[in-house]
């Protein structure tokens, strides 16, 4: 995480923009500078496919996650390049795999 700081200044006060707050899913999504933030904080529920609403950009990649080998996970997040679809001039959709109690977090891409 320090090295996310030191790469894109997360820590700086800036806005925030939360994308997705579900309290029975334990879902947590948030947007800051040009990173999206995805948390599964759900013990047992792993979701694939989740519909994931972000500001319109075309691609993201994965920059960090907790499911990685590093971390001590299970590697289920692929490290690729992944394409959104437009819904409108404003906003982008992607599917993603969600495992739970994970920490993803993308570099968007305009």
């Amino acid at each position: 995480m320090i090295g996310l700081d030191i790469k894109y200044n997360i820590l700086e006060p800036s806005y925030q923009y939360i994308r997705k707050k579900h309290n029975s899913d334990k879902i947590l999504i948030f947007e800051k500078g040009s990173l999206l933030f995805v948390f599964n904080f759900h013990h047992a529920n792993s979701y694939q496919d989740y519909d994931v609403y972000l500001k319109s950009s075309k691609k993201i990649n994965v920059v960090i996650s907790t499911d990685d080998f590093d971390f001590g996970g299970h590697g289920r997040v692929h490290h690729i390049e992944y394409d959104t679809s437009k819904v409108d001039d404003f906003c982008s959709k992607v599917k993603l795999y969600l495992p739970s109690r994970t920490a993803i977090v993308f570099e968007m891409i305009a």
